[in-house]
């Protein structure tokens, strides 16, 4: 793992491998996807109040056991959420998840 200057390292992030490949067991994929949602929401108001121009790591919201990060702004994450788009990584194998019954297509 090559580790890059961000103000969300991903040495927080360790606690998802502990103890089990699954990152968040007996939980559906509806249900994970919505938990990494507001976790990357938190993300993005300690970035936009501490280091608004520094890109932060935020979790892929695809719902499936992936553990894909994708670098961003603070900036380009308000605009996905404005336009009511999820953080998807490019290397993500699911096509599209499914928030609240709308599908939402994956970002490439």
């Amino acid at each position: 793992m090559t580790l890059r200057k961000t103000s969300v390292s991903p040495v927080c992030f360790l606690f998802l491998y502990a103890g089990s490949e699954e990152h968040a067991p007996g939980v559906s994929p509806d249900q994970r996807s919505w938990l990494f949602r507001e976790v990357n929401d938190r993300i993005y108001e300690l970035l936009s109040s501490a280091e608004p121009d520094l890109p932060g790591e935020f979790l892929c919201e695809c719902g499936s056991e992936c553990d894909h990060r994708v670098l961003l702004s603070p900036a380009v994450f308000a605009s996905l959420r404005e336009t009511g788009r999820s953080v998807r990584s490019p290397e993500c194998t699911q096509p599209r998840i499914e928030l609240g019954g709308v599908h939402v297509p994956a970002l490439s």
